[in-house]
């Protein structure tokens, strides 16, 4: 019921934002889209349609070598891609996002996938200073990493073929 509730509200956002198509500047204005990078240099998009309703691409990548029983030295990649999507509750200039989890992946170069062990992302974002804080991290808007390049390396993640995703190729 709460997952329908959730949908409801975005699905209205989205209706809400289609019916000022004819007026561009409003339409970008009603959509903020802001790029992060952690200290562990994970990327994060966040898009926050009419203070309303959020959308959060959160992704990394790593290579680690292991060593297998023939002494060969090998090496495993990972493409890890938690994504959240929800309302907005606003107190002042802080925005509280509700926490929904709707893709939780760690895909290896192996070919397994595992969920990525989630204790409260504790999202904050905060409107006078554009931060936000996530798994109790106060982020800055990178300015430059591209939003777009990001995006793309997302939709790779559902075919992704194992191979190491150089997150530096999102860089300006």
């Amino acid at each position: 019921m709460k997952k329908l509730t959730i949908l409801l509200l975005l699905l209205l956002s989205v209706i809400i934002s289609c019916k000022d198509k004819s007026d561009t500047n409003s339409e970008t204005s009603h959509i903020k889209q802001s790029i992060y990078k952690t200290s562990r240099n994970e990327i994060v998009v966040l898009k926050i349609v009419k203070d309303s309703a959020y959308h959060i691409d959160f992704l990394s990548t790593a290579t680690k070598k292991i060593q297998n029983q023939k002494s060969n030295d090998s090496t495993l990649n990972f493409y890890t891609l938690l994504q959240f999507e929800g309302v907005v509750s606003t107190d002042g200039n802080q925005q509280y996002l509700r926490e929904n989890v709707i893709t939780n992946s760690i895909k290896m170069s192996n070919g397994k996938a595992i969920k990525a062990p989630i204790n409260g992302a504790n999202m904050i974002y905060n409107t006078s200073n554009n931060t936000l804080s996530i798994f109790n991290e106060k982020l800055e808007i990178s300015k430059n990493l591209s939003i777009p390049k990001t995006l793309e390396i997302v939709k790779k993640h559902k075919d992704w073929n194992g191979n190491y995703i150089d997150l530096k190729t999102i860089e300006l």
